[in-house]
């Protein structure tokens, strides 16, 4: 990830730093990792780094007494706040698929409101986030325009990942729609595994109609000296289910 991190353009001004970009997020990602949430939290964590850890993450040796230091709040809120969002979270995200094997074979789709966020409207930012279903790591999301709602940004996420063939999507009952079924399956060539609540009336009143307890043999499999299952029970309107 250190390596990774080198790629991103740095948006401080040119001159001499005295931390490079990729050790200040260096830092706040083993921070996070060690629980600490916010500048200040990044601050004293680092501070409690070797100095062989300092040296291991990307640190400069200070010019005058050979030793190296770890960012400070104030060096963590500027590289932060200007670095490209977008481009960290597909870097992290691409770094987070490769350390699981078969990451990108199943995949949950949900929405999240992002907190202490704000936009003009008032409302909060939210976004649309894949999850890897085996070890739960986000690996990529995309924002949800305002006055819209998570249905028009699942095929924008769904290409940024650009998953493999045979993929399959999982989601809620907000994602239950024609077009999202058609992405993922004609698109994608993925599967889909969506839930169907009340918001699709008409679908979901088939669906119970199709799945009532009536619709399966009640007897189970048949084995070796069990009895073989009677006619099946008569369906809507005195059809066969």
């Amino acid at each position: 990830m250190l390596e990774r991190f080198g790629a991103l353009p740095d948006a401080r001004q040119a001159g001499r730093l005295r931390h490079r970009q990729r050790f200040v997020l260096a830092c706040a990602a083993v921070s996070t990792l060690l629980g600490a949430c916010g500048y200040r939290a990044f601050e004293n964590t680092s501070q409690k780094l070797t100095q062989r850890q300092l040296r291991a993450l990307g640190c400069r040796r200070n010019e005058k007494d050979g030793r190296y230091y770890p960012p400070s709040d104030t060096t963590f809120q500027r590289v932060l706040k200007r670095v490209d969002s977008g481009s960290f979270a597909t870097l992290v995200g691409a770094w987070l698929s490769d350390q699981e094997v078969g990451a990108l074979l199943q995949l949950a789709v949900d929405g999240k409101v992002l907190r202490g966020s704000g936009r003009q409207d008032g409302k909060p930012r939210q976004l649309l986030s894949a999850v890897t279903h085996h070890l739960r790591l986000t690996i990529e999301q995309v924002p949800i325009a305002e006055k819209s709602n998570e249905i028009p940004a699942l095929p924008p996420l769904l290409k940024k990942i650009n998953p493999p063939p045979g993929v399959l999507i999982t989601a809620d009952a907000m994602h239950c729609q024609q077009e999202s079924a058609r992405f993922i399956t004609q698109e994608l060539g993925g599967d889909y595994l969506f839930g169907l609540k009340g918001n699709q009336s008409g679908i979901l009143e088939k669906g119970q109609r199709l799945l009532a307890p009536q619709a399966f043999s009640p007897g189970g499999p048949v084995g070796e000296g069990a009895p073989p299952p009677g006619p099946p029970a008569p369906g809507p309107r005195g059809r066969h289910a």
